[in-house]
């Protein structure tokens, strides 16, 4: 396993054909820092620790983004 501090920058905009991006009340369009409301861009910066595992040919990322927990799994080609 292999831990590091993961920094991120992105910028977001609407999709082609619309003019506003949508973040609704329970905040799950755009994640918990972005405040319900119509945006024309988003800008996140941000960073979290995460942990890179290997089991086989199958790979895994766990972290924690604030108070949520963050993980994922997919297996490479061969």
């Amino acid at each position: 396993m292999i831990c590091a501090t993961i920094r991120y920058s992105l910028t977001l905009s609407p999709a082609p054909g619309s003019t506003t991006m949508i973040q609704r009340y329970n905040r799950i369009d755009y994640g918990p820092s972005v405040p319900p409301g119509r945006y024309t861009q988003i800008d996140l910066q941000g960073m979290h620790q995460s942990c890179i595992y290997a089991d086989g040919n199958q790979l895994g990322v766990a972290g924690r983004v604030g108070d949520y927990d963050v993980s994922a799994t997919w297996t490479t080609a061969t």
